[in-house]
């Protein structure tokens, strides 16, 4: 993916906009074990809801790009 190239996550729903106050981000844990996302996030975000609390992740869009690419060369795509 060159700099400039537009780049686009397909959903299923419209996102959620918000403000998320810095001093709730947090590096994501060594111990984290959300296989799909190995990579792909490095910070994690909880704010606390009526249950359990909303799980905010922040992505890496660099590695995302890269994994996209590598994708849209296995045969079949």
């Amino acid at each position: 993916m060159s700099q400039g190239e537009l780049c686009a996550i397909p959903l299923r729903e419209l996102p959620s906009m918000m403000d998320i106050p810095v001093s709730e981000v947090r590096p994501l844990p060594e111990t984290f074990n959300g296989l799909r996302l190995v990579g792909l996030a490095s910070h994690v975000a909880l704010l606390p809801q009526e249950g359990r609390p909303l799980e905010i992740f922040l992505l890496n869009m660099r590695k995302l790009a890269e994994m996209m690419h590598v994708a849209s060369l296995l045969p079949g795509r």
